[in-house]
């Protein structure tokens, strides 16, 4: 899992190319967010941009929901057996029971 959020928070070119030895935003998929506010947006370039971003962050979406279903399915691996407590107390006097307080 840990493998997933790094390559996501740290790379851009996915799992089967190579991101060049420079330096590398985190979140290098959606780094040219504010780069949109400044273009023209019946521009092409502003278009494929938003693009660009849309993808990017289904893929942030995508690898942090394949990572919660993995913590979820490890947390009810992971959980002990629901074993019941002791019985509450009945109070002598015919009330609610008692907590154990």
């Amino acid at each position: 899992m840990t493998h997933q959020l790094n390559a996501r928070l740290y790379t851009k070119a996915g799992r089967f190319d190579q991101d060049p030895a420079a330096n590398v935003p985190v979140l290098p998929l959606l780094a040219r967010a504010r780069e949109l506010k400044a273009l023209p947006k019946d521009s092409d370039t502003y278009g494929f941009l938003e693009t660009e971003l849309l993808r990017g962050r289904n893929a942030v979406e995508s690898t942090l929901v394949e990572a919660t279903r993995e913590i979820d399915g490890y947390l009810v691996t992971a959980a002990p057996a629901a074993t019941p407590g002791p019985p509450a107390r009945q109070p002598r006097w015919g009330g609610a029971p008692s907590r154990g307080l």
